[in-house]
């Protein structure tokens, strides 16, 4: 599948593709209107298409460093209020609670994660075209330091889904610990946490199973997630597949590690994936 195909089939699922989708498209048409000039040998109008290329590119450059460092933030202060309330959990149904907030959060995490690797994608792809249709680069946009852009950060993602995956882990144990020291005074007579306030007890299957979260375990366990968060993980997952398919040899799916991020700036600087 063509890439600004896939961009756009992905953005009608995903809402923050939207404008990776736009943009993309919008400095394709860029790159045609200058080769165009550059063709019939008007190099006046080509380097003041040039500049407005730059300067466009640099600008949406910005806005991606923008978002992500405004987005750190907010999952910063987010994970470490999580991380703290798993500290101080004291029942099984509280451990239950805290679970699937956790599993919401990884999910975001995932699929912010998902448009980052996107934006760089697309950022090279606009570059490797541009200096195959033009014959030129964009000093101000190099696309060897594109791996080091704050919006392009893998291994930061990674480290935020580690924790979260550890919270949840930390939670599992706990509710397992605190259950069973709830039957032990049920069978001695004593009302069951769940069953003091006149709430049912907490069941085990609407816990997450693995600590490492997938799709299928998300979709399986009777409702933790929300089903807009399933499908849209879907679609994250759906996309890459399709782009790992199309390349020549695998993209690297990044897990963590600048080595990885590196390694998969070289899988993308290649012509892999159809640069339609």
């Amino acid at each position: 599948m063509k890439f600004c195909r896939l961009l756009r089939s992905t953005a009608q699922h995903l809402p923050e593709v939207r404008e990776l989708s736009e943009q993309y498209k919008r400095q394709k048409k860029q790159i045609r209107r200058m080769a165009g000039v550059l063709s019939d040998g008007n190099f006046a109008g080509w380097n003041a298409f040039e500049a407005q290329f730059a300067a466009a590119l640099g600008g949406h450059l910005a806005r991606l460093n923008e978002t992500f460092v405004e987005r750190e933030e907010q999952v910063v202060m987010r994970l470490e209020a999580l991380e703290s309330e798993a500290r101080g959990i004291a029942t099984a149904e509280g451990c239950t609670l805290l679970i699937r907030r956790c599993v919401d959060f990884h999910g975001e995490l995932v699929l912010f994660m998902h448009w980052s690797m996107l934006a760089y994608t697309a950022m090279a792809k606009i570059l490797k075209k541009h200096l195959k249709k033009t014959g030129g680069t964009v000093p101000s946009v190099p696309i060897e330091a594109l791996v080091e852009e704050p919006f392009f950060s893998p291994e930061v993602c990674c480290s935020w889904i580690h924790r979260t995956e550890n919270a949840i882990s930390h939670l599992q144990q706990l509710q397992a610990q605190l259950a069973a020291a709830d039957s032990s005074h049920h069978e001695a007579g004593e009302p069951s946490m769940g069953q003091r306030d006149g709430q049912r007890p907490c069941e085990g299957d609407e816990v997450l199973a693995q600590v490492h979260l997938n799709i299928e375990e998300i979709g399986g366990q009777g409702g933790v997630a929300p089903a807009a968060v399933i499908e849209q993980t879907q679609v994250a997952l759906a996309t890459w597949e399709r782009l790992k398919s199309s390349a020549a040899t695998p993209s690297t799916v990044l897990h963590s590690g600048t080595h990885q991020a590196a390694s998969y700036s070289s899988s993308i600087s290649q012509n892999e994936i159809d640069d339609s």
